[in-house]
């Protein structure tokens, strides 16, 4: 008898990460808010947990991503609510990656606000 075995050596990164601007302005309030949504890789399920996922985000014109937040694997939304104009939400780039119990982590998946 024999098997097949598949090794796989860390997660697989999460699917249709996009990121959404929203504006909310009153009189005497605004908010700027860029809302990241993802979807958990379906290529993980039934071969590697995913404990949680991992926030990065970096200014235009620089060169590093720095990780920002970890939310866990069965949140698939996170909003930065940091933002001061309408102008900065649209200054970053956003990463997403998925790790495991091991403190394997995916490749990450990256996004532009502005676009």
């Amino acid at each position: 008898v024999s098997h097949q075995i598949t090794v796989i050596e860390r997660p697989y990164p999460p699917n249709n990460f996009g990121v959404t601007n929203v504006v909310h302005e009153g009189v005497f309030f605004a908010n700027y808010i860029n809302i990241l949504r993802w979807k958990q890789n379906e290529k993980n399920v039934g071969k590697i947990k995913v404990m949680q996922y991992l926030i990065f985000r970096k200014k235009r014109n620089t060169s590093n991503y720095v990780w920002v937040d970890t939310v866990g694997a069965n949140v698939f939304q996170w909003e930065d609510r940091s933002l001061k104009s309408a102008e900065e939400m649209k200054d970053y780039f956003y990463g997403i990656r998925a790790a495991d119990a091991y403190g394997r982590e995916s490749d990450m998946k990256t996004r532009d606000a502005g676009k």
